[in-house]
């Protein structure tokens, strides 16, 4: 997920979430304009004139309704505070707002959000901050601050639920301090292994190259920042990729794009590293670790995930918004590497010429972000079903962006779960989304050498929930956990990778690495290391995978630390109580509770309408060469979203999760309550009968559509759906 700031709507609901302690917020002026903050404290009503907070935010000055809340702040937090205030986000346009806080990352977040800031008490205020924050990026001439957007909140008054927002801001701080405390105990738990470290000076193992050839005694270890010795050729590749490899997963037709980095002048086969990258990357997002790689003699394919690539980033604006990250991508994803790894095995067993080139019995993945999840589902961890329906089925806030992104994968098709590759040898994972669409059940499957990258400063895949404990779950006894200290999200992307035209950037770089030059010295460092030691078996390169080592390398204000022995207790003794995260979740049951509520109900509910489409049944519907649906289903499906946003009252919006599937699973996939519709499985007849003339109490089809049984009120919507879209037409 490569930017530089927060995609607009994360980063502003981060700052609505100051609320906790910070009643500052929102202000409007056009007809109606908000004039005053209001919240109940039991029968005690404190309101905050939005005046008062203008005047601080451009004077420093402190009325004193807002001196109840400012007067508690020290110093610096006044100044922060101040800031926010008058930041301006100006590369942030009102029709990247309309659209993107109508996708589902977005909308879950901003709607939690709706149940604390209100326009009236007891009214949802997601409405309200939506079209406040347009106008606000609309306006050229004062454009999107904070200010701004309380200028045009359309209420007078501006509730605000302080039960709710409460236990969000006691939620926030525990998780905040848990946080500070795993980062400091990580970096602890380095420092003693470093200082009990049996490497020194006088015990200086022998240089190896890169075939493991022995130097003299004498020399030392090279510095694996720099350059190998072979020299490398790149280039660009494609496989036409015509079979899945599960009767689970729909696939169609495609063709699978890689670069490929080769060492030039081996003498022996080499192994073979897949990198896959991040959400909206490029092949060559990670290049500059294919290169360092290859030069240390490995065949490195870089892989272009079609589904999630930057093309189709650039293009989901344009297209079906609802579908920014398609359910089956969490599939499809590590099946390209399997996929391309099938076609390697047919080359080496079928051309002469490509057997001496690889060494099929050596392979590792290399993953970042997405790629990171992609790497461990290849290396074993298990997509965990119950776990993603408990957690993300909750009513509770979690403003992270990866949570929300890791959800969308419970609306998969029936699947195990299960994607591990055997041949797969050894896993390198960088900033990786593991939690909870892993867990420690999916976690705990890995069996092969694993290094998981955790930055201390990632907002998008936090290092606690996503990196620090799921490596506490592993079983593999050759584990590592490397942690950059001030690292975000982006500190390893070089800085043209980092902002995508029309994307708005995500986090800051590190002050104390604006090129990204230390970070990026780190990943080829240990990246080389890990896969000379399991990949080659050499031994004399475990020195690199020490606390010792990484001390010794770590640089001022963006250290590196390295531990191989953390264990739960000693977080839990660090944040001195039980941390809010558990270290050892429960583990949760299969079996799902029988359902009480209608579809019709549960859409209203949810806001989410799941659909099986056909990707294989063109002109009906299918998947295009670009992961986009198309034909008469696609369409249909989308004049229905509509329809359903107004029969159900729902204004801001119905999701549609449009799930591929094929002639054999679309029963099955609404027969366990995977999809609510189907569509594109049976022949479309214009004399049709209507769904009231079935049998309301089994399965009916009707204009192409496959409808559950037994739920009367869904089938006659349907039916009054196609009624009035017939009238229409």
């Amino acid at each position: 997920m490569p930017s530089k700031k927060f995609p607009f709507f994360v980063h502003f609901c981060r700052l609505f979430l100051w609320l906790s302690i910070l009643p500052f917020w929102l202000k409007v002026k056009p007809s109606l304009a908000a004039e005053k903050i209001t919240t109940f404290i039991g029968p005690l009503q404190i309101s905050i004139a939005v005046d008062s907070i203008e005047t601080f935010a451009d004077k420093g000055k402190i009325e004193s309704d807002l001196g109840l809340i400012v007067n508690r702040l020290d110093e610096p937090a006044r100044a922060k505070l101040r800031e926010l205030l008058q930041q301006r986000f100006d590369n942030i346009s009102p029709d990247f707002i309309s659209r993107y806080s109508r996708l589902t990352i977005a909308e879950g977040i901003l709607h939690q959000i709706g149940k604390i800031v209100q326009p009236q008490p007891g009214i949802n205020g997601i409405l309200a901050m939506r079209s406040a924050t347009i106008l606000a990026a609309a306006d050229k001439k004062e454009g999107l601050t904070i200010i701004n957007v309380l200028r045009r909140f359309p209420s007078q008054n501006i509730y605000l639920d302080s039960d709710s927002l409460l236990e969000l801001g006691l939620n926030l701080r525990s998780m905040t301090k848990y946080k500070k405390a795993a980062v400091a105990e990580v970096i602890r738990q380095s420092n003693i292994e470093a200082s009990t470290s049996q490497v020194n000076s006088d015990e200086t193992p022998r240089r190896f190259t890169a075939q493991g050839n022995a130097h003299q005694e004498s020399d030392r270890l090279p510095d694996l920042s720099q350059p190998g010795t072979f020299e490398v050729q790149k280039k660009a590749m494609s496989f036409k990729i015509d079979r899945p490899r599960t009767k689970d997963i729909v696939s169609v037709p495609y063709n699978l794009n890689f670069e490929l980095y080769e060492p030039q002048g081996i003498s022996k086969p080499a192994p073979l590293i897949f990198i896959t990258q991040g959400f909206g990357a490029t092949p060559d997002t990670y290049g500059y670790i294919a290169q360092q790689l290859a030069s240390y003699g490995y065949v490195v394919a870089s892989i272009e995930h079609r589904g999630t690539n930057l093309a189709k980033r650039l293009e989901y604006p344009n297209t079906e918004l609802t579908s920014w990250i398609t359910p089956s991508e969490f599939v499809s994803r590590p099946l390209d590497v399997t996929h391309l790894l099938d076609k390697f095995e047919d080359l080496v067993a079928n051309n002469r010429a490509w057997t001496n080139r690889l060494d099929l019995d050596r392979v590792g993945v290399f993953g970042y972000s997405f790629g990171g999840y992609s790497a461990l589902a290849i290396a074993g961890a298990e997509i965990n079903f119950p776990r993603l329906e408990e957690e993300c089925s909750t009513e509770g806030l979690n403003p992270v962006v990866s949570f929300t992104f890791q959800c969308q994968a419970k609306y998969l098709a029936p699947h195990s779960g299960k994607l591990k590759d055997p041949r797969i040898k050894a896993v390198f994972s960088v900033y990786p989304l593991t939690n909870p669409i892993f867990g420690k059940e999916g976690m705990s499957q890995i069996d092969i050498p694993t290094a998981i990258i955790a930055g201390g400063k990632d907002n998008v895949s936090p290092p606690v929930q996503n990196q620090i404990h799921p490596w506490l779950w592993l079983k593999t006894p050759d584990k590592y956990l490397a942690l950059i200290s001030q690292g975000g999200h982006l500190t390893t992307v070089k800085p043209k990778d980092r902002g995508i035209e029309g994307i708005p950037q995500v986090e800051e770089t590190p002050k104390t690495d604006p090129q990204g030059d230390i970070a990026i010295n780190y990943l080829k460092s240990l990246s080389v290391a890990f896969f000379n030691r399991h990949l080659q078996g050499l031994e004399e390169y475990e020195p690199y995978l020490t606390a010792d080592y990484a001390k010794s390398i770590s640089q001022e204000n963006l250290n590196i630390y390295l531990t191989q022995s953390l264990q739960p207790e000693q977080l839990a003794a660090a944040y001195g109580k039980n941390p809010p995260i558990p270290l050892n979740p429960k583990p949760i049951a299969s079996a799902k509770p029988s359902k009480e509520e209608s579809i019709l109900a549960e859409i209203g509910r949810t806001g989410i309408l799941k659909v099986a489409l056909r990707s294989d049944a063109a002109p009906i519907s299918a998947l295009n060469e670009n992961y986009n649906w198309t034909g008469y289903c696609a369409r249909t499906i989308n004049t229905l979203e509509d329809y359903l946003e107004i029969k159900l009252d729902r204004p801001h919006g119905i999701q549609v999760v449009k799930l591929p599937s094929d002639s054999e699973n679309s029963d099955r996939m609404i027969n366990e309550d995977r999809a609510h519709l189907g569509c594109g499985s049976n022949p479309i007849d214009s004399d049709t009968e209507r769904v009231s003339a079935c049998d309301l109490d089994s399965a009916c089809n009707y204009n192409g559509m496959i409808l559950p049984a037994g739920d009367r009120s869904w089938q006659e919507t349907i039916d009054n759906f196609f009624s009035s879209k017939h009238r229409q037409q």
